[in-house]
């Protein structure tokens, strides 16, 4: 299992389409930040919850709060199992390098 993500995709992407992705989401992401802050100024609101709510009303609130907690829900119950799946992995290996060395 690959924990760290980046280094996995750019070496499955090749480094110059990698490069270029990451590039690319670079710039997306950046756009997506300068509108998040222009409606924040436009609306007169300082957090997201309150952005979604003045432009969507209370729907756009219920929204944002179902992902926020779906998202962070989702990456805590994942946690435990990567955790596990690791440890299991380091276990195994070291206890089949310990059984090779005994010989």
């Amino acid at each position: 299992m690959v924990l760290l993500g980046l280094p996995f995709a750019v070496s499955e992407a090749g480094l110059f389409s990698g490069v270029i992705l990451l590039v690319v989401l670079c710039v997306v992401t950046d756009w997506t930040i300068r509108l998040i802050v222009l409606n924040a100024k436009m609306s007169g609101r300082n957090s997201y919850i309150g952005i979604m709510d003045h432009c969507f009303g209370s729907s756009g609130r219920a929204a944002v709060s179902f992902f926020q907690f779906s998202f962070a829900f989702g990456g805590e119950s994942t946690l435990p199992f990567i955790h596990s799946t690791d440890c299991a992995q380091a276990i195994v290996s070291r206890h089949v390098c310990l059984r090779h060395n005994n010989r």
